[in-house]
């Protein structure tokens, strides 16, 4: 007799049993040359716990898997759809978790969660001689500190003989180019970027011996309003409500100002003095009698033993100007160009600060390279034809001749010449 339901019942288990099969065999992990007996990382997991989106969550998943510590880090390889295979897994060993908390914490203090905390589990599979372990890491960032106020505090710099800018006129005239700004998350690299976009900042702005060291970046995150003393019920209990707002929505105020021990030699404004251009300096220049010239209102000294530089060519890449206030983007520039002309192996630029002055001046060596360079190649072809053309053979040469002075300007020209027979 014909039993629909018992048809369906088998039709269906047979149905799931294959699906089972086919599942085992596509997740199959394979793994290769693993501690016999011994404890092995299997697996890592981190689980991000808070209200966060599943966006927040992946990225900070993603930051923090790139901490852990190598020898809790498995590294899988893909072969068929879920099929794995695992190679040489590292020995589990509790101390590598400890050290991966402290990268996860750091990293996590980076984005601003100060208040996080990391705490991890094991959990221990034998298959035959395989200990898999699992470790799991439990992660809970904590309130995002965010910036509420962001002060700069750089008292007048010292004066020579010019009317100049103060540090804190140029801070506050760049602020379009501040990286740390109310509502971003507190973090202390943004915080030296800023401290490096300050000295950059003044460096470009004739202080030459300006460095971020002279800066001090303090931050408040706790409110000092909110520890002073008083006796005033209502006023009390305003204090509470700030700080239990504080609490809830924890914010940072960032204050920059120079270091109470700054050098103030290193707050002097320079301008650009005297620029000296070698342009054929070298080691046997002492065989050789200098000559000197001088160009554009003698604002440059050209100091040449062997005449294999024309100045005028020369001073087309120097982008120092005498009188000029002393930018570090010029200083780099010049270097730079000179450094991506082959006529010249290497470049040394010299800053010399006349003492108890306001003016600095250079000094431009450049060690000339080898003036010609040869190449020679050789081709040989077989074109194979028909019976009647039969097969042909070819011979080419080619030779070229790099002139790196060219007409004395630092030019490139090349010259080749070509020859084949076939």
């Amino acid at each position: 007799m014909f039993d629909p339901v018992s048809k369906t019942c088998n039709y269906l288990f047979y149905t799931l049993l294959i699906a089972a099969l086919v599942a085992g065999f596509i997740s199959c992990t394979t793994i290769k040359n693993y501690p016999v007996g011994k404890p092995f990382v299997y697996q890592t997991n981190i689980n991000i716990e808070g209200k966060y989106s599943s966006e927040e969550k992946k990225q900070l998943k993603t930051q923090l898997e790139q901490q852990l510590h190598d020898s809790i880090r498995v590294r899988r390889q893909q072969k068929f759809l879920l099929w794995q295979t695992i190679k040489k897994p590292p020995v589990f060993d509790t101390l590598n978790i400890s050290k991966s908390k402290i990268f996860m914490s750091a990293l996590l203090n980076s984005d601003g969660y100060y208040r996080d905390s990391i705490s991890a589990d094991t959990t221990l599979h034998i298959v035959g001689d395989q200990y898999r372990t699992t470790v799991n890491f439990r992660v809970l960032p904590g309130t995002l500190i965010k910036i509420d106020s962001v002060w700069y505090n750089l008292p007048d710099s010292v004066a020579f003989s010019k009317k100049i800018d103060t540090l804190q006129a140029l801070t506050l005239n760049s602020l379009k180019q501040q990286v740390i700004k109310k509502g971003q998350p507190f973090s202390k690299p943004l915080i030296s970027e800023e401290l490096d976009r300050l000295s950059d900042v003044h460096r470009n702005n004739g202080y030459l011996r300006f460095s971020r060291e002279q800066l001090l970046a303090v931050w408040d995150t706790v409110g000092l309003d909110l520890l002073r003393i008083t006796f005033d019920p209502l006023e009390q209990a305003q204090l509470l409500e700030s700080l239990r707002l504080r609490r809830e929505n924890p914010t940072a105020d960032i204050e920059v100002r120079l270091r109470p021990d700054a050098d103030t030699s290193r707050l002097l404004r320079y301008y650009v003095g005297t620029v000296k251009v070698y342009p054929d300096f070298n080691n046997d220049t002492s065989y050789f009698k200098p000559r000197t010239d001088l160009l554009t209102g003698n604002q440059y000294q050209f100091i040449s033993y062997q005449g294999l530089f024309l100045p005028r060519k020369v001073v087309r890449f120097i982008s120092l100007r005498r009188g000029e206030l002393y930018r570090q983007s010029n200083y780099l520039k010049t270097q730079n160009k000179f450094n991506s002309i082959g006529a010249w192996r290497l470049v040394t630029m010299s800053q010399l600060p006349r003492p108890g002055q306001d003016t600095v001046d250079f000094e431009i060596r450049l060690i000339p390279a080898k003036k010609f360079v040869t190449s020679i190649n050789f081709d040989v072809s077989l074109n194979q034809g028909n019976f009647s053309s039969g097969n042909l053979l070819g011979l080419g040469a080619n030779f070229s001749l790099i002139n790196k002075n060219f007409a004395k300007a630092a030019n490139q020209s090349t010259t080749t010449l070509r020859y084949g027979i076939e």
